[in-house]
């Protein structure tokens, strides 16, 4: 049964699944604790002669998990003030990370499953052989994994994050890891070489804007060099899982529609 909202309105469909609308919901109402909590551990922690690497959460961590993510912190740090920051325009970064949301690809999904209605006269079997469904249900099971991969890891983004250019972005995307923008890359580069959608220069278009999105990510201080390696390694499984995943039954394809549209909605 569904906890009743806080706000005494409808209750978003990502706090009616146990674990995670706590997580969610934990996160942003406590980010102002969160950060005073990683002040008074760090504080505790240089007292001991115990400082945590940047980034670490005050709960202990495996020494190689520590050392990973020290090492993840210090050289994306180096990237960014080496080549981001202002020596990129910042509405450059703006206009490429707008060509990888995921929201405007599921809409362009969804007008292309239309039109193939169109075409076919109609809802019927043979719309579930098209590519427009599968590079749908693709981009579904995308947002969807990406969602529930962020709420459990919970890594907070990079100090050199701007949150105010942030738009049209849930407010459980405030986690980093994985990158979305990364993952729908891999996802688009490998399906159109995959599907044999162009010829050699078009793939190499597309492999260049995939390139491009990536590493801006964490020239413009939104993820961390291991997210977008995350992202890159999820879009390119989902590559290699979709025959299976436009197999799934009915009741399956409809829960991946409602775990990807969930994290859209605004919590109450």
């Amino acid at each position: 049964m569904a906890a009743p909202s806080g706000g005494g309105g409808r209750t978003a469909p990502w706090q009616r699944w146990p674990g995670r609308g706590r997580v969610i919901a934990q996160h942003h109402e406590s980010d102002d604790d969160e950060a005073e909590r990683q002040r008074a551990a760090g504080a505790a922690a240089a007292v001991d002669g115990r400082a945590k690497p940047p980034g670490q959460t005050p709960q202990d961590a495996p020494a190689w998990l520590a050392r990973l993510r020290a090492w993840d912190h210090r050289v994306s740090t180096a990237a960014v003030e080496r080549w981001g920051g202002d020596r990129v325009p910042r509405a450059a970064f703006l206009v490429l990370e707008a060509t990888g949301h995921g929201g405007l690809w599921l809409v362009a999904a969804a007008l292309a499953v239309a039109a193939e209605i169109l075409r076919l006269g109609g809802v019927s079997a043979a719309l579930l052989d098209t590519r427009a469904f599968h590079m749908t249900v693709a981009l579904l099971a995308d947002v969807a994994a990406v969602g529930t991969l962020k709420v459990a890891v919970r890594r907070r983004r990079p100090r050199h994050d701007r949150a105010d250019d942030m738009r049209w972005t849930p407010r459980a995307d405030r986690f980093s890891f994985p990158s979305g923008h990364a993952s729908r890359a891999a996802l688009v580069v490998g399906t159109v070489a995959a599907w044999q959608l162009s010829g050699p220069a078009g793939l190499a278009t597309v492999a260049l804007w995939g390139t491009a999105l990536s590493v801006a990510r964490v020239l413009m201080g939104r993820h961390y060099v291991l997210d977008v390696v995350g992202g890159l390694a999820l879009g390119a499984f989902e590559v290699w899982a979709l025959p299976w995943l436009v197999r799934l039954p009915p009741w399956a394809l409809g829960f991946l529609t409602w775990d990807a549209v969930a994290f859209w909605l605004p919590p109450t």
